[in-house]
């Protein structure tokens, strides 16, 4: 029989939503399936979401460019001015 000493009590909050239930949405199977979809609809619609992701690898290319263009030049910037202190220890030493 173990004693009260071992026995380890542990307190919930209530309050905690953690564990709260996710939003469920009821759709009506019968509505969505009542429309046919025509095939050059799908497929004008695919052209579409194609074209949208193509944009936006284009653009998330063009900003990984842009900062690593940016990046470049902070690091030579740096760089440069670190070579100006040196060089200018340097002369206040002579």
């Amino acid at each position: 029989m173990p004693n009260n000493e071992d026995q380890i009590e542990i307190e919930l909050d209530p309050t905690d939503d953690k564990g709260a239930d996710p939003e469920i949405r009821v759709v009506d199977a019968e509505k969505s399936k009542n429309r046919e979809i025509e095939p050059e609809e799908g497929l004008q619609s695919l052209r579409n979401q194609l074209e949208k992701e193509r944009a936006t690898r284009i653009e998330m290319e063009r900003r990984a460019r842009e900062m690593a263009a940016t990046a470049f030049q902070a690091k030579n910037e740096a760089q440069d001015s670190n070579l100006h202190l040196v060089t200018n220890a340097i002369e206040s030493v002579k």
